[in-house]
């Protein structure tokens, strides 16, 4: 599901949770897609191994996202993470 943060909130809020806090979290960078991005060992596009190694970037592509999710964290997000509680 796509969800805003506020869609998500809302989830969670119905639920009989108390959400403290909703942090933009990023398992696979956006810029991941884009091979000139990819660390040099991960240039091939391969499931398994960008699984088991995590997303790798370049240098570039490293600093890149890092700007991203500094400047719109919820735009390039691909998951919320809710800490939250039960009341």
């Amino acid at each position: 599901m796509n969800l805003t943060r506020n869609e998500f909130r809302k989830l969670f809020t119905r639920a009989g949770f108390t959400v403290d806090f909703i942090a933009p979290v990023e398992n696979m960078p956006i810029l991941y897609k884009l091979a000139f991005f990819r660390s040099s060992g991960h240039r091939d596009f391969d499931e398994n191994k960008a699984r088991m190694e995590g997303y790798r970037l370049s240098w570039l592509g490293q600093r890149l996202q890092n700007v991203l999710m500094w400047v719109s964290p919820s735009q390039f997000c691909n998951i919320y993470v809710p800490i939250a509680h039960k009341d």
